[in-house]
C-alpha cells in the first residue's frame, strides 16, 4: 500500500479488545487489539511484544489458534474421559469434517455468518 498525505492525515486507530490473559510464563498479560484506517490490526501482547498485520493474515492467526485449542480440547477430553478414548481413525477422520467445516467457515461472508447465527438462535 503506497500512502498519500491523505492517509496520513486521516489517519485514526479504534481499539476493539482490551483483555488480560492469564499466561503461564508471564502471569497476567494485558493483550489490546486496535484497527486503524491503514487497513492494518495491531496486537499487543503486555509491553514485550507488537504484532501488525493486515486481515488476511489476522484471518490465518485465527485459523492457527483455533487449531491449537481444538487440539487441547482433544486432549483434554481424552484425559477426562478415557473410557470414551476415540482411535486414532477415528481422530483423524474427525480432524478431517472440522478442517472441512474450517474451509466451509472460511468461504462464508460476514453477513452469512450472521445470518446463520441468528437463523440458530431463533431470530
Amino acid at each position: 500500500m503506497t500512502l498519500t498525505v491523505k492517509d496520513i492525515a486521516e489517519y485514526q486507530t479504534k481499539i476493539t479488545a482490551d483483555e488480560s490473559l492469564n499466561t503461564e510464563n508471564h502471569g497476567t498479560l494485558q493483550v489490546v487489539v486496535a484497527v486503524d484506517t491503514l487497513e492494518m490490526a495491531t496486537i499487543s501482547f503486555g509491553n514485550s511484544f507488537t504484532l501488525r498485520i493486515n486481515e488476511f493474515n489476522i484471518d490465518e492467526l485465527r485459523s492457527i489458534l483455533f487449531d491449537a485449542s481444538r487440539e487441547l480440547a482433544i486432549q483434554r477430553s481424552k484425559k477426562d474421559n478415557p473410557s470414551m478414548h476415540i482411535s486414532n481413525g477415528q481422530d483423524e477422520s474427525l480432524d478431517a469434517i472440522a478442517d472441512k467445516l474450517d474451509d466451509k467457515i472460511d468461504e462464508l461472508t460476514e453477513d452469512e455468518i450472521f445470518e446463520k447465527i441468528r437463523h440458530a438462535e431463533g431470530w
